[in-house]
């Protein structure tokens, strides 16, 4: 009887699954390259991170899209911001984070801040103006200054932290922080002037 009852319910189960419809996307073009861990559209372009190359399309026909040229780098692509048509903001694991003047037909190179030591990469990149760009680099969230041809460390918070991202909306602050065996989010309320750019929580400082 057990047994009778299991199959008239694997039965209904699968008349149920099949009764709803799958929706497929349909791949209208394509890309040759390495294994991507980053990939950005912005502005007719696609910007994608191939092994430690970043190659740049124009995409205005997903079909047949054209190469307009790429930018070598010495580790894993991991990251990829578009400022504008101007300015790429790239990040290379070990390697460090880049900017890359995207109105030359070149793609040079032209900033580069370093990662002091192995046990810090790029995790993630936020851009919240066009030279205010935040850096997690899994030992701390960075918010470094971009003159156009440098990076300049502003603030550090969360120093020795394993921080793997953030994201910010108006006063909000999201931060993803992650252990041996677990990760967790936390969220704060931005507050202070634009020059020290602190983090608050409650009213209390977080550094």
């Amino acid at each position: 009887m057990l047994r009778q009852v299991s199959i008239c319910s694997a039965i209904i189960f699968l008349i149920a699954v099949a009764s709803f419809s799958i929706d497929t996307l349909d791949v209208i073009g394509h890309i040759p390259g390495a294994a991507s861990a980053a990939v950005e559209y912005s502005g007719g372009r696609l910007y994608a991170g191939a092994g430690a190359s970043l190659f740049i399309y124009e995409s205005e026909d997903p079909a047949n899209m054209t190469l307009l040229g790429w930018a070598d780098f010495s580790s894993l692509v991991t990251g990829i911001v578009v400022r504008d048509d101007s300015m790429v903001f790239v990040g290379a694991n070990h390697d460090g984070l880049y900017a890359v003047d995207a109105s030359s037909p070149d793609f040079p190179i032209v900033a580069r801040f370093k990662m002091p030591t192995r046990n810090h990469w790029v995790a993630d990149i936020e851009l919240t103006s066009p030279d205010t760009v935040w850096l997690c680099d899994n030992q701390s969230l960075k918010k470094l200054y971009f003159t156009g041809d440098t990076f300049l460390v502003v603030e550090e918070y969360f120093t020795g932290s394993r921080i793997s991202g953030a994201d910010f909306r108006d006063t909000l602050a999201v931060v993803t922080r992650r252990t041996f065996l677990s990760g967790y989010v936390e969220l704060y309320n931005r507050a202070g002037d634009s020059r020290s750019g602190k983090i608050f929580l409650d009213n209390e400082e977080c550094v």
